[in-house]
């Protein structure tokens, strides 16, 4: 009896010492409240947002040791088309192992070459803007990722701002600055900037899509934020052909956009918008080039259908392929001594003419576990965003090969560390975002006068729609081999969900204050 007395006692303490805790942290928050009330805006919190991971930006790709992201082997094609070439020529030094920031510019290659979309176009336009500045035949990679920048920091700034808006407390405005540099700060999103892979254009372009969507429900008459939607829309989804369903994704949302308000020119905006976006997305798609080759339709096959097939036999026999190919379950072309070459005749006759791209999702249609279990999969390949097989370091740096910078790394830490690397994390976060949007989503109600109506739900289906888009492509294309190159847009979509959805959460929530009002009971 006494050993239950004293466990109790010290339990009580702990709870008061606790409750203690809790009391203090609450009133410091509402005295910080209390004292900032009425100095408290949305802008200064989003100016002030912008303004360090613009300082974070700066330190990380614009000062020695310049950080960006090595060549997979997959960059040929847009320096081919841009007329840029290695200086270097030593494989090692280009590959994998280190970052290269100067490349030589062939210039006839380049009046030459033709754009594969828009991210060929911001390519383009650094090489101009380096040659305007130092007139040499080389091309600096931070011209572009100074392009870039340029346009990423003012779209921190407008999501920010409008977050903010449906805060009324100083210290949650501020909890949500801080949450925004840590995730769009992060070595995962800048590090990109300094390179010549898409994944920067596609951040830039889910983010000012992102921003119109939430300015065109806070300001349902904004034909500015219908412009925004239209011209960066068109660049995101003409960054590359898997990119070409983004528009479909995008136009809509423009439909749903033509109940914001009941003006026939709105509406009629809306309608050409929805347009545009639909044969841009067209246009894509049938136009431009592919960056999936025969050792994607190779992969597709091994890498995906056979990998999560009960038994691959009957699988095969459903494509109308010999079931001894089955042997082929789980290999890939890109280790470094394969099982077979993608390029083999006998392959092509009997093993990759037997089907495509169409075969393969009437297949994932006819066996939807197959299917989620390559989401899962997906899921588990994109939620850390960063190239671990790419250095982001040049070699002058003295860094070791494939070295992994550290700088404002936290975010992604993190979630390699602790995140759930499954989709059902992925449909846990859809389904909190519902929970916290329900009652204003089901009631249409006003945040605040004059801000709209409050339908962040539709933010989260836009974002998780466009990642799972580019994990669906990549895995019908390619299988899991590739998921790192295509899919990079399903783990941006988990941190944008986790960032609008604390957002939404921690005002409507009231944490602090339910937390000291059950330990005091």
């Amino acid at each position: 009896m006494r050993r239950d007395t004293l466990k109790k006692s010290r339990f009580v303490t702990i709870l008061n010492k606790v409750s203690m805790i809790w009391r203090w942290i609450l009133n410091k928050q509402n005295a910080l409240n209390h004292w900032m009330h009425g100095k408290y805006t949305a802008n200064k919190i989003a100016l002030a947002t912008s303004g360090l991971v613009g300082i974070i930006l700066i330190i990380m790709l614009f000062t020695p040791p310049y950080m960006g992201i090595a060549d997979d082997g997959t960059l040929y094609k847009v320096m081919n088309r841009n007329g840029l070439s290695y200086i270097e020529n030593n494989p090692e030094d280009i590959y994998n192992n280190y970052f290269i920031k100067i490349y030589f510019i062939d210039k006839n290659a380049t009046s030459q070459s033709t754009m594969n979309g828009s991210h060929d176009l911001f390519v383009k336009a650094a090489i101009l803007l380096d040659n305007f500045v130092t007139g040499d035949q080389y091309f600096d990679i931070r011209f572009l990722a100074f392009i870039y920048s340029i346009l990423f920091l003012p779209v921190i700034y407008i999501i920010v701002k409008h977050t903010c808006l449906r805060i009324e407390n100083f210290s949650e405005a501020a909890a949500i600055g801080v949450l925004a540099i840590v995730i769009f700060g992060d070595i995962s999103f800048l590090s990109y900037f300094n390179s010549l892979y898409p994944e920067a254009l596609w951040i830039i372009g889910a983010l000012y899509c992102i921003a119109a969507i939430i300015r065109l429900q806070d300001k349902n008459n904004s034909y500015l934020s219908l412009l925004l939607l239209g011209v960066f829309g068109i660049i995101f989804c003409t960054t590359r052909q898997q990119c070409g369903v983004i528009g479909f994704i995008l136009s809509g949302f423009s439909i749903r956009a033509i109940f914001l308000n009941k003006q026939l020119v709105w509406k009629t905006c809306c309608v050409l918008l929805s347009f545009t976006l639909s044969i841009t997305g067209i246009v894509t798609i049938f136009r431009m080039e592919s960056d999936f080759t025969i050792d994607s339709k190779h992969h597709a096959m091994t890498r995906g259908v056979l990998f999560q097939a009960e038994n691959p036999e009957v699988a095969l026999r459903e494509f109308g392929i010999n079931p001894s190919y089955s042997v082929l379950a789980n290999t890939s072309t890109y280790n470094f001594y394969p099982f077979v070459k993608a390029g083999n005749q006998q392959l092509q006759d009997n093993f990759y003419n037997k089907y495509n791209s169409t075969d393969i999702v009437l297949y994932y249609l006819r066996h939807p576990v197959s299917f989620f279990r390559m989401l899962d999969v997906a899921v588990k390949s994109t939620t850390n965003l960063r190239r671990n097989f790419c250095g982001n370091y040049e070699k002058s740096a003295g860094m070791p090969k494939m070295a992994q910078g550290l700088f404002w790394s936290g975010w992604s830490n993190l979630k390699d560390r602790s995140a759930p690397k499954t989709i059902g994390y992925l449909i846990l976060l859809i389904l909190l975002s519902y929970i916290v949007n329900k009652r204003r989503t089901r009631s249409r109600a006003i945040i605040r006068e004059g801000q709209g109506i409050n339908l962040l739900f539709n933010i989260t289906v836009v974002i998780a729609a466009i990642g799972l888009s580019q994990a669906a492509i990549s895995i019908v294309l390619s299988g899991d081999a590739e998921l790192t190159q295509h899919a990079f847009l399903l783990g941006a979509a988990l941190d944008l969900i986790v960032f609008f959805l604390v957002a939404k959460a921690l005002p409507s929530l009231n944490i602090l204050q339910d937390g000291v009002e059950r330990i005091e009971k």
